[in-house]
């Protein structure tokens, strides 16, 4: 017999997975939408059955991290569990049954994994530090904001990490991909704007926490940066997103990602909007904002 594949669907790229969807609020079955530091919200999750036979009560376990590019398990913060029994070749939503309190880091603006566990389709051990979802069918991360700060300047503190034991050298960049789809905006909410010019939003990244938003220090930072962390630490970056040129009505995507060598190890991305834009009803949302 074939063997089971429980999945958390990656998205595209992989850490934007629409697999997972944060709804805020006290109501579990409530519109989607992005969490608030300091105030309750649920967090969800999709889980395929890929394989034959009947999969039945299989974990989902669901963590948060600080603003990251690779999320390790280290440093990964639990929320808590839910359970699933999904029929061969379908898939079922899962609630984590205890609510997440997101704290008041970036604003409330954490990362989130989720993790399907079954001896139906059991992961390997020992698991290394990084969560590394391309890796592993059984995982998935979601590192996506919206961020309604357009007409003035931000900045914005994210981390690397790395292993307990190996030293990380990373390449991280800011780069200009594909703009966003016309599902995800319209899940994100965000039909009633038009994207802008590319480079409308100006992003630059330096090494160090944010402190005050300074634009002239900030306009000083990098498009990329090599940065060396040292086994069992975190190295904070600085993130400047100035999009005091984006008018009311307009958004843009600012992408950040990490490599080794080649190879995507993280990414996330800010989808910025003017702080004057509110969006319309969430009614028929989907799950893209988290």
């Amino acid at each position: 017999m074939a063997a089971t594949t429980l999945e958390i669907r990656d998205g595209n790229p992989w850490w934007l997975s629409t697999d997972i969807w944060v709804v805020p609020g006290d109501d579990p079955t409530g519109p989607p939408g992005s969490p608030v530091g300091g105030q309750t919200a649920d967090v969800w999750a999709t889980v395929t059955n890929q394989g034959p036979a009947d999969v039945t009560d299989a974990r989902v376990d669901f963590v948060w991290a600080d603003p990251s590019l690779q999320v390790a398990r280290s440093t990964a913060h639990p929320i808590g569990s839910g359970y699933v029994t999904v029929a061969a070749g379908q898939s079922m939503d899962v609630l984590c049954l205890t609510p997440w309190l997101p704290v008041v880091v970036n604003d409330g603006h954490e990362c989130l994994v989720a993790v399907v566990v079954s001896s139906a389709d059991p992961l390997p051990s020992p698991l290394p530090d990084a969560y590394d979802p391309p890796t592993y069918h059984q995982v998935a991360q979601r590192n996506l904001t919206v961020l309604a700060s357009g007409g003035q300047m931000r900045v914005l503190t994210l981390t690397l990490v790395a292993g307990a034991r190996v030293a990380k050298s990373a390449h991280v960049r800011i780069e200009e991909r594909q703009s966003l789809d016309r599902d995800m905006v319209e899940h994100l909410g965000l039909s009633h704007l038009e994207p802008a010019r590319a480079g409308t939003v100006r992003a630059t990244l330096a090494v160090g926490p944010a402190l005050c938003p300074d634009p002239a220090a900030e306009a000083k930072g990098h498009r990329e940066l090599d940065v060396r962390v040292p086994a069992g630490t975190r190295t904070p970056l600085r993130l400047a997103i100035d999009s005091r040129r984006l008018q009311r009505g307009q958004y843009e995507a600012v992408h950040v990602v990490e490599y080794d060598g080649d190879r995507e190890t993280g990414g996330i991305m800010f989808v910025v909007t003017h702080a004057r834009d509110t969006s319309p009803s969430r009614t028929g949302e989907g799950r893209e904002q988290s």
